[in-house]
């Protein structure tokens, strides 16, 4: 039998009811369907997925299979030991139908190396969005209906903070900051809300008018507190060619330099970027500001001690508010060159000499 989850809909709306079924994935904890923290099936067995065992194309998938829209964030989360941890990667094109199509290597393991699994969010069913700023949480409020893209508008003028935040919630979007009804005359048609019905329905769409089609003046905006989108983190290689990456792991060869630069879309000009290096030692943090919304953190003479995660974590201060977000991680390993080796080689084989002749000499005193 597949996992089935129902998803139920305004009868008012609809007389049917819809079932997505999947054989091998899940997501738990989440708003609906459609958001949560990642779950495998293996075998008779459901399992956690670290987050660094993920990318974009492998999002797409799980969404799909799902039979929700496609993936709007992929992060991290924190967990509690409550299942198996999967310790595999998993490698998609990006057009498979299920997950368990794509190549899979790895095998279980107790936690992963950052303490955080996957949480996924796909975009909705009938979706909802946040248009004209840099940030997909933060804008003008648009609804998907009857597969046409119209703003929203409150029939009833009362659209506040409580309102708003049913949006920010519903994005996955977190808390609101601000909302605010701007005025705007336009020949744009519009979608009709009951801002009162809100607070009681289970999901804004349950608000909808169907009923009244002309358009309106007004235009709902909100911002919320996961205004900045996630950054993007990479390593740049030194001059020369120290640097080289394989299955998403970045090997630094060993005295070489490299560059860890971290960067954001942001319609701000400032803020800074907070580099959070993970290792063996512990945590160690540095912290630049922004310059045309990107930093790179310079490290000379690569050892061992720079082997393990590194993170971004982006602070920008607009709307009157502190906004940060945390990239997802980069895993560095250093290594000897062929040079570094054969010089080390040569060293030893010197040595040895030295010592064989030193017993030697001291076998002829003696």
């Amino acid at each position: 039998m597949r996992e089935c989850v129902k998803m139920n809909e305004n009868e008012s709306r609809a007389n049917n009811l819809t079932i997505a079924c999947s054989e091998s994935v899940r997501l738990l904890n989440g708003t609906d369907l459609c958001s949560g923290i990642l779950e495998v099936k293996f075998g008779q067995s459901w399992s956690l997925v670290c987050e660094d065992s993920f990318d974009e194309k492998v999002a797409q998938v799980v969404c799909r299979e799902l039979g929700c829209g496609p993936p709007v964030i992929v992060r991290g989360g924190l967990y509690e030991e409550v299942a198996p941890v999967l310790g595999a990667y998993f490698w998609c094109k990006g057009n498979e139908s299920r997950l368990l199509e794509c190549l899979i290597s790895g095998s279980p393991q107790k936690a992963c190396s950052n303490n955080k699994v996957l949480r996924l969010t796909c975009s909705d069913r009938y979706g909802i969005r946040l248009v004209g700023e840099a940030s997909r949480c933060a804008g003008s409020l648009e609804m998907k209906h009857q597969g046409i893209w119209k703003p929203l508008a409150d029939w009833e003028s009362k659209w506040d903070q409580v309102s708003a935040a049913t949006v920010c919630r519903e994005l996955d979007c977190g808390y609101i900051i601000s909302t605010a009804i701007k005025d705007e005359v336009s020949d744009r048609p519009v979608w009709w809300i009951k801002s009162s019905c809100v607070l009681s329905a289970s999901e804004l769409y349950d608000c909808l008018l169907e009923t009244l089609t002309f358009n309106g003046p007004t235009n709902l905006e909100v911002i919320c507190s996961d205004y900045l989108t996630q950054p993007n983190i990479s390593l740049s290689p030194s001059t020369d060619g120290g640097s080289q990456a394989k299955d998403g792991v970045f090997r630094v060869l060993l005295d070489s330099s490299f560059t860890i630069i971290c960067s954001a879309e942001s319609q701000f000009e400032g803020g800074s970027f907070h580099l959070i290096f993970n290792n063996s030692d512990g945590v160690q943090n540095l912290t630049l500001l922004a310059v045309n919304h990107s930093a790179h953190f310079l490290f000379f003479a690569a050892d061992y001690t720079h082997e393990g995660n590194y993170r971004c974590v982006h602070h920008l201060y607009a709307f009157a508010n502190f906004f940060s977000a945390e990239s997802l991680p980069l895993y560095v390993t250093v290594a000897a060159s062929v040079t570094h080796m054969i010089i080390r080689l040569v060293m030893l084989l010197l040595g040895v000499l030295l010592l064989i002749t030193a017993v030697c000499i001291t076998s002829k005193v003696m």
